[in-house]
């Protein structure tokens, strides 16, 4: 379990806006900071005591909430920063289509956490994470998940996207965003390997769509447009207007400024798995562009998100080969250069 904090910076001469929650910001200060991360270790040693408890039953939770570090010093443009940690794991492919269940499991009112913890494994919990397109920390007493009937398959087997996409066969590593199912899709040689969900821009601040590129990466970026924003496994999609895939957290809908939210181990994967640009060094230019990333569709707002329909209709949340072949043919958009913006 963990809390998404990331959010985008631009180049050394365009800043960036920021696109997190400002309604999850602290008040500005030092102080404030020191008890914003104060909060997060309380909670942390909170959900680590359930943990415990659950551990007499053979079970663990997912994940822990993450607590801020200082801010880093901004890396220039085109500088590769740190290295990145150990890639995780590549989820193993299915070999062959499955046809799923799912059903709504109502959560208990009391004692939710235990209930959950001890029901549940953790492969399971993050299973019901990518299905419901929330984090742990957003799920409350009460609630209905959408739950699958059998569990006994890889966690690719649950994902919207096809397994094999042909039209962005061409391409090493490739990324599909659909806004539509708040899902992300990442392709190596037309091959899905990974998936997971995003929450992406609310209705007044959308998630640009089309063809866009991994560019630079930072494992933490204090935000230009609040320092009170820490932003945590940032890949950077768009210099100009600093829209990014970033951890923070996850309520199930969009809500964010722009950016791509993704949950904790999501964004430790995409951040060692992607490309970044190449710049020339004397004219700051794009020698080589970084993984692309198609952002297409567009979420129904006010509508019942499609994942929620799953029990009724287990491909309510598909994407199609057809469709994502439909939207890569923007892939021959010509490509920008390092230092202007997109604003």
């Amino acid at each position: 379990m963990g809390i998404r904090i990331q959010e985008p910076v631009g180049n050394s001469e365009v800043e960036a806006i920021d696109c997190s929650s400002r309604e999850l910001s602290c008040p500005a200060g030092i102080s404030r900071r020191l008890r914003f991360r104060g909060r997060f270790a309380l909670l942390t040693i909170a959900m680590s005591s359930l943990i415990l408890t659950s551990e007499s039953c053979g079970r663990r939770d997912e994940k822990k909430v993450a607590t801020p570090s200082g801010p880093p010093s901004a890396p220039a443009s085109g500088e590769t920063p740190a290295a990145s940690p150990p890639p995780l794991k590549t989820e193993s492919p299915v070999p062959s289509p499955v046809t799923l269940s799912f059903k709504r499991q109502a959560l208990p009112k009391q004692n939710t956490w235990r209930w959950f913890l001890q029901e549940y494994t953790e492969p399971q919990r993050g299973i019901l994470q990518k299905l419901n397109r929330k984090d742990l920390l957003k799920i409350r007493p009460g609630e209905e998940l959408i739950v699958p009937i059998d569990w006994n398959y890889s966690p690719l087997a649950y994902s919207p996207f096809p397994m094999r996409s042909e039209s962005i066969g061409q391409f090493q590593k490739a990324i599909v965003v659909s806004l539509r199912t708040q899902a992300f899709g990442a392709y190596e040689t037309g091959q899905l390997v990974q998936w997971g969900p995003v929450n992406s821009g609310r209705r007044d601040t959308p998630t640009p769509t089309g063809l866009l590129h991994l560019t630079w990466k930072a494992k933490e970026r204090v935000s230009t447009d609040n320092p009170e924003w820490l932003l945590r496994w940032y890949f950077n999609l768009v210099n100009g207007t600093g829209v990014s895939f970033h951890l923070y957290e996850l309520p199930g809908y969009p809500v964010s400024h722009a950016c791509l939210r993704l949950l904790e181990r999501d964004a430790q994967w995409l951040y060692s798995w992607g490309d970044q640009w190449k710049l020339d060094s004397k004219t700051g230019r794009v020698v080589e562009q970084g993984t692309p990333v198609l952002v297409f569709d567009s979420y129904a707002f006010g509508q019942k998100p499609p994942w929620r329909r799953l029990p009724e209709d287990p491909s309510a949340d598909h994407v199609t080969a057809e469709h994502i072949a439909e939207a890569s043919a923007k892939l021959s958009t010509p490509e920008r250069t390092g230092t202007e913006s997109s604003k």
